[in-house]
């Protein structure tokens, strides 16, 4: 099973993004990769996160967990927060994410008993959804290990502009009511806006 790491990181000594993305390409990447770990993507904040934030995303493709936390922390940034998940219907191509757009993340708090069903109703939208815009979900997430009755999903999906997120609000009525159900199984839905970084 596909293991992911979703780090929210902070660069203390810099109020942009610049030397964060190039610690990341440069010195936390090469350090993690004999230990099994690829890079799926890092993603600059837009709208939600600071400046100096961004997220990262690294999958393993076994059951080790390499200290990818430490990777990062040993280049002098803050770990903000760092999740592990695994995915529920997507991905199935867990390899690089290499096409630009906007790129948003989507925390959900649900309740562990309905996750299944919150995937299933996803999957089912996402039929009319993606032939309605140009836009591709690239995961659906959930806690690798959910203790308690609540916990966490994350859905991560790409649109080719802030156009067409903005136009995708008004999908397909089949659509629409999925999602609509879907929102009923949540405590909260929390999104976050970021850019793909190409290396």
């Amino acid at each position: 099973m596909t293991s992911y790491r979703i780090s929210l990181l902070k660069d203390p000594s810099s109020n942009s993004l610049k030397n964060l993305l190039a610690d990341i390409d440069e010195r936390v990447m090469p350090a993690v990769k004999g230990d099994g770990v690829s890079h799926y993507g890092a993603f600059a904040g837009l709208f939600g996160l600071a400046s100096n934030e961004a997220y990262v995303i690294t999958n393993c493709a076994d059951d080790s967990h390499p200290d990818i936390d430490g990777a990062l922390t040993a280049t002098g940034l803050t770990l903000l927060n760092g999740n592990s998940m695994t995915p529920t219907v997507r991905p199935t191509d867990h390899g690089e994410r290499t096409t630009e757009g906007i790129y948003v993340f989507r925390w959900f708090e649900v309740w562990n008993r309905d996750v299944e069903l919150i995937a299933n109703l996803s999957q089912r939208a996402w039929l009319s959804f993606e032939e309605g815009f140009d836009t591709q979900v690239q995961g659906l997430f959930r806690e690798e290990t959910a203790a308690g009755d609540m916990g966490q999903m994350l859905l991560l999906t790409r649109y080719t502009s802030l156009a067409v997120w903005e136009d995708s609000r008004t999908p397909s009525v089949e659509a629409r009511e999925l999602f609509r159900q879907r929102h009923e199984l949540m405590a909260e839905a929390k999104p976050f806006c970021t850019r793909l970084h190409l290396r």
